[in-house]
């Protein structure tokens, strides 16, 4: 795996991903990307628990606005997402890391010979908060 995502709001999943890519020598390059704006934080966090950051990338970008926050341009990522991968993806989390690889796999971020993993951590209860929204 050259590349492994996760969502973040306060960085402990990213602190324990990163621990083992530490632990086990691993050149995988950890991608967090923070729900909430104001996410650099999570650098800080992370280190806390682990020592070093070096293979530590994080994508403040996407947050949308904010913690469980969204825009028009999310929401209709959403439903795309879920009708082409049958894959549900939440509003808080997992819909912005997602928007995130695509949006970074877009803009020719990665090489072809990347292995891209991300790591889908649930919170699909979040999505029934925004019904509204999705038209259910």
């Amino acid at each position: 795996i050259t590349h492994l995502f996760c969502a973040a709001g306060t960085g402990t999943t990213a602190a324990g991903l990163l621990q083992g890519i530490h632990e086990n020598g691993l050149k995988t390059m950890l991608h967090v990307v923070p729900v909430l704006k104001g996410g650099e934080f999570i650098a800080d966090e992370v280190l806390k628990y682990t020592g070093s950051i070096r293979q530590l990338v994080l994508h403040t970008d996407y947050h949308f606005g904010g913690y469980a926050k969204t825009q028009p341009a999310l929401i209709e990522y959403i439903k795309t997402f879920t009708s082409q991968e049958g894959v549900l993806i939440d509003p808080v989390y997992t819909s912005k890391l997602f928007y995130a690889i695509d949006d970074l796999t877009t803009k020719g971020y990665f090489k072809k010979s990347d292995q891209i993993v991300a790591l889908h951590t649930g919170g699909l209860l979040g999505i029934m908060g925004m019904k509204d929204k999705f038209q259910f």
